[in-house]
């Protein structure tokens, strides 16, 4: 670990290259607060992980096995486990610098609280599915809205690098780019699958996926935002399935092909533009000098410390192999649906293009991030927990509301429900 910077001249760093002094004073103006993170983030994660693992998993058994009893309770815990990640960025409004442990929790509880509260009443009044949606482009929103402001939060939410490791001080980190590549490719499916048939909603399957996809590549790998190339790799390619399968196309080699070379043609783009900036540029542009000098060589350092970083991850916990199962499992499913996994996914064509999409770039980004499998973890949470909140719709377990309206949506009475039934 890295000591604080506030104590610790000279800057220290990775590269060679020495911390520019305006970061030093962020970082240090900051170190209150990375050291509260720094010191709850392993046991926040974890209590996260399991009680997320647990809700999506059973959410998914009950719902696909069409065992959902009490739907809308169902759907309000899997609002409560989607808007963690929101919660760990939002939580700074509430709080802009929780420097103790205790007004840490107490910030991000708040957050979580609140969002949960705004989810179940959107529910109420405007249906289930507008919640979910809402829910998952404000995540993305928020994340997207951090970047474009300079990344304040980034290094302070629990879901995200920490400057104290040393292996990053700005930009998006692996955790981040993964939760805003989830909840912006789930959240604009479900957008495209809940609008009115007709010529607006054939625009909408056209335009939301591209546009969504360029926000969330750009701003994760441009290097005056989140500065995170390797993003650029995965990220298009999981929208770029996505949009296709959204218009109908079959992925075949053509089509695989041109969306590699779109993947490869931003990543240049985005290396030159870091080469020609005037304060020398980020990691990406010294790794792209060091290979100018050196060559390969150069950067087999690099190459094998990410290897060995992700090969740590993936060993270091069971939990790995319960999301490669949950991958598999997802393979299989989309590719050889039951009956009822196939009658949730028929009217819903676009968000069943979202779930590959989500497949295809979360196992590219294991294999090329550092992160491993973290970056699928967080990506199937929003794809197991979509799946299992849709199989817990009106629509999809007929019977099984009760009359009485509650905070989850359920009921008959809601204003927007009748539509959402319709529509689902």
């Amino acid at each position: 670990m890295i000591l604080p910077f506030a104590t610790s001249p000279p800057p220290l760093d990775f590269t060679g290259e020495e911390v520019p002094p305006l970061l030093q004073a962020r970082l240090a103006d900051l170190e209150p607060v990375l050291a509260v993170v720094y010191r709850l983030r392993v046991e926040v994660l974890a209590a996260f992980a399991l009680v997320a693992a647990v809700v999506v998993i059973s959410g998914l058994a009950a719902g696909l096995g069409g065992r959902i009893r009490r739907p809308a309770a169902w759907r309000l815990a899997l609002l409560a486990v989607l808007a963690f990640p929101a919660a760990s960025v939002t939580m700074f409004l509430l709080v802009p610098r929780p420097g103790t442990v205790g007004l840490f929790l107490l910030a991000l509880a708040g957050a979580w609280a609140v969002l949960l509260a705004a989810s179940a009443a959107l529910a109420v009044l405007r249906g289930p599915r507008r919640a979910l949606t809402a829910l998952l482009l404000g995540t993305a929103a928020a994340m997207l809205a951090d970047q474009w402001l300079g990344g304040p939060v980034a290094p302070l939410s629990v879901l995200s690098y920490s400057p104290l490791d040393g292996v990053r001080f700005y930009g998006l980190g692996n955790e981040g780019a993964a939760v805003l590549f989830g909840s912006g490719l789930l959240g604009a499916g479900l957008c495209c699958d809940g609008a009115p048939p007709g010529a607006r909603r054939d625009v909408l399957v056209r335009l939301a996926l591209p546009l969504v996809g360029a926000s969330v590549v750009l701003t994760s790998a441009a290097p005056g935002l989140g500065a995170n190339v390797t993003v650029a790799l995965w990220a298009t390619a999981g929208f770029a399935v996505a949009a296709l399968l959204a218009r109908g196309r079959a992925i075949g080699w053509r089509e695989a092909a041109a969306a590699s070379a779109v993947a490869a043609l931003t990543v240049v783009a985005l290396a030159a533009l870091d080469l020609a900036r005037a304060d020398g540029g980020t990691h990406l542009a010294r790794s792209l000098r060091a290979f100018g000098d050196g060559g390969v060589s150069a950067l087999l350092p690099m190459i094998a410390a990410k290897v060995a970083i992700n090969l740590r991850v993936l060993t270091a916990t069971p939990g790995s192999l319960v999301v490669l199962a949950a991958m598999g499992w997802f393979a299989y499913a989309l590719r050889r649906p039951s009956p009822r996994l196939a009658g949730l996914l028929a009217p819903r064509p676009v968000l069943r293009a979202s779930l590959v999409g989500a497949l295809v770039g979360s196992a590219l980004g294991m294999v090329t991030e550092d992160s491993g499998v973290a970056i699928p973890a967080l990506v199937l949470l929003y794809a197991g927990g979509v799946l299992a909140y849709a199989a817990a719709m009106p629509a999809a377990c007929p019977g099984a509301e009760a009359p009485a309206r509650t905070a989850a949506g359920e009921g008959s009475g809601g204003r927007g429900e009748g539509v959402e039934g319709v529509g689902e």
